[in-house]
């Protein structure tokens, strides 16, 4: 897909996280510009609590991107960003440790900014939407798991969906020495 951009943002090292929530799952997906140039896309998928609801949405987002995105950085300390752009809007304390997180390992401060105008919400858009297929392939892997389950039941008349399935496989050299 063709990413704009502009000429003040071009020299920046940018890293724009999108962060979408479906039942069960919370998807993360990273876009890290440098000089301009789209460089990579790091996406990862985290499972949350079923029962999560609306009102727990701050607490488990924030300690969920907290200590994911610490983690993330630290491991790719020599390519830290400038800016981080999200749609996610962090609790002012857990913006600011993330801030000092990811400062402490550059001479100059990393800026965090929510839903941005412009080119810069262009490219947040692209992570969401990236975030969001995401979430809906894996909502439609799910699905195909039920769906064989449902099957397996109707097969062989059972009265719940079976929730393990237990196999063994026989092995043979050449139908010698049978090996279970």
């Amino acid at each position: 897909q063709y990413v704009e951009i502009n000429s003040k943002d071009s020299q920046k090292s940018i890293d724009v996280i999108g962060v979408e929530i479906a039942p069960g799952y919370l998807a993360i997906v990273i876009l890290k510009f440098r000089n301009g140039r789209l460089l990579g896309t790091n996406e990862f998928i985290n499972k949350i609590p079923l029962w999560f609801q609306e009102e727990d949405a701050q607490i488990i987002l924030d300690e969920v991107l907290l200590s994911g995105l610490s983690q993330y950085y630290l491991n790719f300390a020599d390519s830290m960003p400038k800016e981080v752009i999200t749609n996610y809007d962090l609790s002012a304390d857990n913006k600011q440790l993330l801030i000092k997180l990811l400062s402490s390992n550059m001479a100059s401060s990393v800026n965090i900014f929510y839903n941005p105008k412009g080119t810069k919400s262009k490219w947040l858009n692209l992570a969401v939407k990236n975030a969001t297929d995401i979430l809906s392939k894996k909502q439609k892997h799910n699905q195909a798991y039920v769906n064989q389950f449902q099957e397996l039941q109707q097969i062989f008349n059972l009265l719940t969906i079976p929730d393990s399935i237990e196999c063994f496989d026989v092995s043979h050299t050449f139908g010698d020495q049978t090996i279970a």
